[in-house]
């Protein structure tokens, strides 16, 4: 399953191979909105046609400046959260002719349903038609086919599958690029997954967006991505010149801050020594997160991952005491969040998950609230101190018995 891109307060820090920073995004409306996507066809403003590398791809028939919401797409298959797969069998028999016709269009990969899988499909219609023999094996592999298609393009509605997983047919049609130029999210206010454009698209330019998650080497999204989708990407950072060459360094500098800060967060001691440049204190965690900021932005990964990044440096910001500097770094979030997903948040209101109720959190905090912050940093900070003393007595002991 795809992941609908761009959770916006989610913490995301993931140690390798243990979690990964994920998303999946919500939408919100925007000054520049395009008409929404209708289920009958293609918005004026793009068109499908075949791409340079083989296959069909989304194309800006026009410019489309950064922020513009191209795609605002209801689903045409509804799994919703804990469903095994009935809603979708039995959306999937319910699809009319021309809903059939364009979900067919679309790729069923390479062989997503298993031997089991297809064994419960092939009973299953032998139970509800009462077929066997030639007609069953024709049936079964109708059924699995359109099985194939969901699961090869399916994607999460909101973080975690929050609102269940879906198609959305038009936006299926969208190529993935490790430096994508529009965020995709699926926006519960207005049910439907939107897209936006996060950089100035050109007319004649394909939209590409990324459906894994940025901060990882080459190597590591090859491989998510030929054993998810099986394809190998060909995108602007993924050859050999020189410029893929560079973004391959910032790429591991961003996995290695993304392992740092996980290790911080983590909490956990083991994990810390695995990650020797893991922050030991809030202020160290917010420099990291600068950092990172730094480097996104010099990459041009500028959108949820972005508004993520501004967000921690908020969180962080707080932490010390520091109010102004955590509400600049909110309204920077509420910036790049309004480009990727627009202005419609009722559904991120809880636990303030959209930039737009973090600075209203940020600016309704108490007197009392803002001395209680400094005083947890300042607790933090001797206690961190503690440990550097307790830990450089420990090394000097070590020094010592080593050289006698």
């Amino acid at each position: 399953m795809a992941e609908s891109n761009g959770c916006p307060t989610e913490d995301h820090h993931g140690i390798e191979d243990l979690t990964l920073r994920t998303d999946t995004l919500m939408l919100r409306e925007d000054s520049t909105e395009e008409t929404s996507v209708q289920s009958e066809g293609l918005p004026t403003s793009l068109e499908l046609r075949v791409t340079s590398y083989g296959g069909y791809g989304l194309f800006a028939t026009r410019d489309l400046p950064r922020g513009t919401r191209i795609i605002a797409e209801p689903p045409m298959i509804h799994q919703p959260p804990g469903d095994k797969m009935d809603a979708v069998w039995m959306q999937l028999e319910a699809l009319t002719p021309e809903q059939l016709n364009r979900y067919t269009e679309l790729s069923s990969g390479n062989g997503t349903v298993g031997i089991h899988q297809r064994q419960m499909i092939k009973t299953r219609l032998a139970n509800e038609r009462r077929s066997s023999g030639a007609a069953l094996e024709a049936m079964t592999n109708d059924m699995v086919k359109l099985h194939e298609i969901y699961f090869n393009n399916c994607v999460s509605m909101g973080c975690n599958e929050r609102f269940g997983a879906g198609l959305f047919p038009l936006y299926s049609r969208i190529n993935h690029s490790c430096l994508p130029n529009v965020q995709n999210s699926y926006n519960a206010t207005l049910g439907k997954l939107t897209v936006h454009a996060i950089r100035d698209i050109k007319a004649g330019a394909e939209l590409c967006t990324s459906y894994i998650f940025n901060l990882r080497t080459k190597e590591q999204r090859h491989e998510q991505l030929k054993n998810t989708w099986s394809f190998d990407c060909q995108c602007e950072v993924c050859d050999n010149t020189p410029t893929a060459f560079a973004s391959e360094k910032r790429r591991q500098l961003m996995f290695d801050i993304d392992q740092a800060l996980a290790a911080y967060e983590a909490n956990i001691p083991f994990a810390r020594a695995l990650i020797p440049n893991a922050p030991r204190n809030g202020k160290e965690a917010r420099e990291l997160v600068e950092r990172l900021v730094a480097v996104l932005r010099e990459e041009g990964l500028v959108g949820m991952d972005l508004a993520q990044a501004y967000r921690e440096c908020s969180k962080y910001s707080l932490q010390e005491g520091l109010i102004p500097k955590a509400l600049a770094y909110a309204q920077k979030e509420c910036e790049v969040e309004k480009v990727c997903i627009g202005s419609e948040t009722d559904h991120l209101e809880k636990n303030m998950e959209g930039a737009v109720y973090w600075i209203k959190h940020l600016e309704t905090l108490s007197e009392q609230d803002k001395v209680k912050a400094r005083m947890n940093e300042k607790r933090f900070a001797k206690e961190q101190k503690k440990a550097d003393k307790k830990a450089a007595k420990k090394a000097g002991k070590n020094g010592k018995g080593e050289g006698r």
